[in-house]
């Protein structure tokens, strides 16, 4: 089982982006004009809204990942500093920085364009890292800025809590699956991207599938209906969805990542664990942008700070 023993640092490999948002009546369908409200540009990216939602917690971020040297780079390095991310492994390169293009329905849920750019700013190397067993956590959101699986598993095989963070337009690209489950100590999944990885519809088979692959621990988040846990020892937990005024669906996924391993760091309980996340990824729909403020998380940190 990955180490529960408290743990105050989480090395994030993982996107750094600047997400421009606007706001329609409805989704748009094929060869319709549709006019839409502007809501501004938001830093986001998976990685780098989990390192915010970890550190903001109480934790210790560090993250890997790559943006342009361009005003969209330095207003993300600029906000990560500002929520106390370690963003001293970030590159800096003469690439764009990664953009993406949401569009928020009526119900806030949204789709996304993410955009592929030749000159895109990438990862140019992956030091050595000195990770203690049973302290240090390494969370991976796949794509660009990810280790090579092989180091993933020699980290895990190591004692180091590994987990990822898998969604569908990864597997679009053709994400190598068995590999990164066989490497995570933990798997946050949404039920589409585990559906298309197991090939099942059903949940628990799901569950149970992903599980006989390799992770001690698979989390399958559902949006309002909340999210479930299931473990190698057996052991299944389901969260209900919360009640919340969903305004912006965009990285919620990542603040519940980002709040379970804070969670688990502080030493908390797997029912615990999938409770605070489950409650921070439903606040997060609430505010337009993919990261709560300290003012939003406060009781939360708080709570965590008792728990140690």
């Amino acid at each position: 089982m990955i180490p529960v023993t408290p743990s105050k640092t989480l090395t994030v490999f993982g996107g750094i982006s600047l997400d421009t948002m606007v706001r329609a009546v409805r989704l748009p369908q094929p060869d319709e004009k549709l006019w839409v409200d502007s809501l501004g540009d938001f830093c986001g990216g998976m990685g780098a809204n989990a390192a915010v939602c970890f550190s903001m917690l109480g934790g210790k971020s560090i993250l890997f990942g790559a943006v342009g040297t361009d005003q969209a780079g330095r207003q993300c390095i600029a906000q990560l500093e500002e929520a106390g991310v370690d963003t001293s492994n970030v590159c800096r390169d003469n690439g764009s920085t990664f953009r993406t293009f949401a569009i928020l329905g009526p119900d806030g849920e949204k789709a996304m364009l993410l955009l592929s750019a030749a000159d895109m700013a990438g990862l140019t190397h992956f030091p050595y890292l000195d990770l203690v067993a049973s302290h240090d956590l390494v969370h991976v959101a796949p794509g660009r800025a990810s280790p090579p699986v092989s180091m993933l598993q020699g980290w895990r095989e190591r004692g180091i809590g590994t987990s990822a963070d898998i969604e569908p337009a990864m597997l679009d690209r053709g994400l190598e699956v068995a590999g990164w489950l066989s490497a995570c100590s933990i798997v946050f999944c949404g039920r589409a991207a585990a559906g298309r990885m197991t090939g099942l519809e059903n949940l628990d088979g799901c569950l149970t599938a992903l599980l006989e692959r390799g992770p001690d621990i698979v989390v399958i988040t559902k949006g309002r209906d909340g999210a479930s846990l299931a473990c190698k020892d057996g052991q299944r937990l389901h969260e209900p969805g919360v009640n919340a005024f969903v305004v912006d669906s965009t990285g919620a996924g990542d603040a519940f990542a980002g709040a379970f391993l804070a969670a688990l760091a502080a030493g908390r309980s797997l029912d615990a664990c999938l409770q605070l996340s489950n409650k921070i990824a439903a606040l997060t729909t609430t505010v337009y942008g993919s990261r709560l403020t300290s003012h939003h998380l406060a009781p939360f940190i708080a709570d965590l700070a008792m728990s140690q």
